[in-house]
């Protein structure tokens, strides 16, 4: 038989006590155990069981009434126990089924009070249902093939998801491969934010402009006596606008440093003819260079006072060393008294129309 314990108002370890009885009983009840104690643990049962008739976890004890009122643990059998659960489903169809009549009264009757509100208490004709069922009928379809729109996209959204799941390691993989590609490309392009707009072309342009510098100031230097020299922006005016090959000139009179834009007339002449000397001087130091064995001089001598002039001469004077051919083309006056070969131009107006000479004087 089954074995029951219990204890009221324990002082000490009441999961530890209710254990070592029921341990004590396990040889009358080697089934299961189950123990229940209310919050405050005053009350405790604990059970053995010993399963005979039923042997599910239902006649697990002890046992708890649905509204939690009653607890039981006992020892023994109830010998009638087959004709009380007769009873006891015959009594729950009998509730079941009055339950279900009065849900359906009470829709009768919810359906009364709704027609009565909608003017329609009296009896509808059958031409009126029909009518009504086949607008409802079509209503109805609609309805389905709303749904079935619906379910054709979600089904193809899940289809999709499914796809994208499956393809996220490659997709993470060409997003990395991008981000990388896309620094690589604003990098030469000059498009990166915060930095210098510097493009790839111009970055290898500095370097030979650099080397044209150089060379052009060691002209400049000569033809304005020391005062100026080129050099080329680190910094544009902002970050906004591509820079790289602006140049500034630094004036070693007064130790200033300034735009080219600043130089007077005669002064950037000076700065040009430097730079084409330069450019010149660069391209010959190279193995397999080309030869610069002529260069012409178009105008620009006019802005020059006398004594940049003089300074200019000098400098294109020394470029005629080495067998070189210069040519300046002006109509300065000056400038035509120091210069030994000349070819002359002279306009004509003649009868036949207007017209030219030309006269070399060696």
């Amino acid at each position: 038989m089954c074995g029951i314990a219990g204890f009221c108002n324990w002082k000490g370890d009441w999961e530890k006590n209710i254990g070592r009885m029921c341990d004590r009983m396990r040889h009358r009840g080697p089934d299961g155990s189950g123990v229940w104690a209310t919050e405050d643990h005053s009350v405790v049962l604990g059970h053995r069981r010993l399963a005979i008739v039923d042997l599910s976890p239902a006649g697990a004890q002890p046992m708890v009434s649905r509204d939690g009122r009653y607890v039981i643990a006992y020892n023994g059998e109830i010998y009638n126990h087959t004709a009380i659960r007769k009873k006891l489903q015959a009594e729950k169809k009998a509730a079941a089924c009055r339950s279900e009549k009065e849900k359906l009264m009470a829709a009768v009757e919810t359906l009364k009070n709704q027609l009565a509100l909608a003017g329609e208490e009296k009896t509808l004709s059958l031409l009126e249902v029909g009518a009504r069922k086949e607008r409802w009928q079509q209503e109805k379809e609609e309805l389905s093939l709303k749904r079935d729109g619906k379910n054709s996209a979600l089904t193809a959204n899940l289809e999709l998801c499914r796809k994208v799941k499956e393809r996220r390691k490659d997709i993470a993989a060409v997003e990395e491969t991008y981000i990388w590609m896309k620094a690589l490309s604003d990098t030469a392009n000059g498009t990166l934010s915060g930095k210098r707009k510097i493009e790839l072309e111009t970055y290898i342009q500095m370097a030979w402009f650099e080397s044209v510098l150089r060379r052009a100031n060691l002209r400049l230097l000569t033809m304005s006596s020391g005062q100026y020299e080129l050099k080329r922006e680190e910094e544009g005016e902002n970050r906004k606008e591509k820079a790289g090959l602006d140049i500034c000139v630094i004036d070693h009179y007064n130790g200033s440093l300034r735009s080219v834009k600043t130089l007077s007339g005669g002064e950037s002449f000076q700065a040009s003819l430097a730079l084409a000397l330069g450019l010149s001087d660069e391209i010959q130091s190279y193995a397999g260079g080309i030869q610069m064995d002529s260069l012409f001089v178009d105008e620009g001598f006019g802005s020059l006072d006398e004594e940049a002039l003089s300074q200019a001469m000098r400098a294109l004077t020394r470029l005629t060393e080495g067998r070189r051919l210069v040519g300046i083309i002006s109509h300065v006056a000056e400038l035509k008294e120091k210069i030994d070969r000349k070819i002359i131009v002279t306009k004509k107006r003649e009868k036949g129309g207007a017209g030219s000479s030309v006269k070399i004087e060696c």
